[in-house]
């Protein structure tokens, strides 16, 4: 389809996914970064100023690559992370829908109309920002190809996407 995105990534990913970076890369799309609330990164001003400072300074280092975009879920928000993404120099990036629900966990190829179903009343407006989990379902953890979250992706774009536009690092809109 030509489409190009933004692959919001954790530190942890960014640092041991090396080749799935480098696919995602060379396929012209972008990296952003992913803020997860964890132990070792709890959601307080330093710790989400060194956890940024951490990828932005490993995905120069690895891959030539900076970003300014941080995807945060909509539950994990609060002051303190706004003021440490404000502050590393960044932008907020939230969902507007998430696309997985838990009663999917198990989808497999033969049921992906059944989750789309579940999406029928849904409408984005313009600007509006879905969520795909891409390590969500349980049937993919092995799968090369055919994966569920390709299916679905591709279902979804199918059936609720009538224009896409992307706006680029340079701000170009493609």
């Amino acid at each position: 389809r030509n489409a190009k995105g933004t692959f919001y990534v954790t530190l942890n990913e960014l640092m041991n996914r090396n080749s799935v970076i480098e696919d995602i890369l060379s396929s012209g799309n972008e990296i952003g970064i992913h803020y997860q609330v964890s132990t070792e990164y709890p959601e307080t001003f330093s710790s989400v100023c060194n956890y940024l400072n951490s990828w932005k300074k490993y995905a120069e280092w690895a891959y030539d690559i900076d970003s300014s975009l941080v995807f945060v879920t909509n539950s994990d928000l609060n002051d303190e992370l706004e003021e440490a993404v404000h502050v590393s120099d960044c932008q907020i990036i939230k969902n507007t829908l998430l696309v997985v629900r838990n009663e999917d966990k198990d989808l497999d190829l033969d049921h992906i109309q059944d989750a789309m179903d579940r999406l029928s009343n849904v409408r984005l407006m313009r600007g509006g920002f879905v969520f795909f989990n891409t390590n969500f379902y349980a049937n993919d953890k092995d799968a090369d190809y055919n994966s569920v979250i390709g299916a679905v992706l591709d279902a979804y774009m199918d059936q609720y996407v009538d224009t896409a536009a992307y706006r680029n690092v340079s701000g170009e809109i493609e």
